[in-house]
């Protein structure tokens, strides 16, 4: 089996997680962006009335997404396993080079090919996939990336 059923109340965490995870980065955060995403829901939340029965959990799984990812319950691997989806599929090489040309205007440093590749190889070699859905159907594509980013290496 690759699903869950889940409840109601679990599938609208997970809905406002993917909405809110990020949103520190809007705000000018890179580095523990997930704190300042974590302000912002609980502030938006908190303003339309929303109980802590839904605002604890929606930070969970926000708080889940923090390098190195360590989610506890079934949506927290949920929405660790769609923030970094990609790994795992054809968009992966559209994707990281995003994120280095993203990081290059953010820090102001050049990330030469080979020094991001070897970056890559050891941010893909270190994250695992916590949903069945995500081992099942990613997992050997992200293997795929790990051994093309290493065929690429000089020498």
């Amino acid at each position: 089996m690759t699903g869950y059923e889940l409840e109601e109340s679990d599938r609208f965490t997970i809905l406002l997680s993917a909405w809110f995870h990020d949103t520190g980065f809007n705000a000018g955060y890179i580095k523990n962006h997930e704190t300042q995403s974590i302000k912002i829901a609980t502030d938006f939340l908190t303003q339309y009335q929303e109980s802590d029965d839904v605002i604890s959990p929606v930070t969970a799984c926000i708080a889940a997404t923090r390098m190195p990812q360590k989610p506890l319950t079934i949506p927290e691997m949920i929405i660790c396993d769609a923030d970094l989806f990609h790994l795992g599929t054809d968009d992966f090489p559209a994707m990281t080079e995003l994120l280095r040309q993203e990081f290059q205007q953010y820090f102001g440093k050049i990330f030469p090919k080979e020094d991001w590749d070897n970056h890559n190889i050891d941010f893909l070699t270190k994250h695992r996939y916590f949903t069945t859905y995500c081992q099942t159907k990613l997992e050997s594509r992200k293997v795929e990336w790990i051994k093309v980013l290493g065929q690429q290496r000089p020498g």
